[in-house]
């Protein structure tokens, strides 16, 4: 039986593709058996990392309902944002992606797809009233993984995530 192709906005054929294409089909969560310890609170948004794998890393990524997340960047790290539960609308480099859509509509089309967003991508969102759940599916070319909410250039998404991201610098 041949695996779910991943369907992907801004996709590029690259090796990041490739991994989170195998990561779709082939990696169960409980295969995943990441330590609780790589859990992290940046207030309106959760996260957990689930998979490390030299420089790619899968990353859990709770947001709460009716968040607006800050144009900002990731520098040196490529993702491919893939759906789980609920959704973000996400605006990439001014682009809103599926604007003009109603939230029915918008979910029923962007089902099952990833959105890629490259190092340099200045993006920012909003999740709907049901909130997002989401696999950051992330290849770091500069530094060892870490969260994608502590690799983050730009406003943070709530108070706490700011203190962490000034911390960091």
């Amino acid at each position: 039986m041949a695996g779910k192709k991943l369907h992907c906005l801004f996709g590029i054929k690259d090796d990041l593709h490739e991994f989170a294409e195998a990561a779709i089909n082939t990696l169960p969560l409980c295969a995943m058996n990441a330590p609780l310890t790589w859990c992290q609170d940046f207030g309106s948004v959760q996260a957990g990392i689930l998979h490390r794998d030299d420089n790619f890393q899968i990353e859990l990524i709770v947001v709460q309902p009716n968040v607006w997340i800050p144009e900002h960047v990731h520098p040196g790290t490529d993702t491919i944002e893939y759906p789980i539960s609920g959704h973000v609308r996400f605006v990439i480099n001014g682009q809103a992606l599926f604007d003009g859509y109603d939230d029915d509509r918008f979910l029923s089309f962007s089902k099952g797809k990833g959105v890629r967003i490259n190092q340099g991508d200045v993006h920012a969102g909003q999740t709907l009233p049901m909130g997002a759940m989401f696999l950051s599916i992330q290849r770091w070319d500069t530094k060892q993984p870490d969260h994608i909410g502590n690799n983050w250039v730009g406003a943070g998404v709530s108070d706490t995530h700011h203190k962490i991201i000034e911390g960091l610098r």
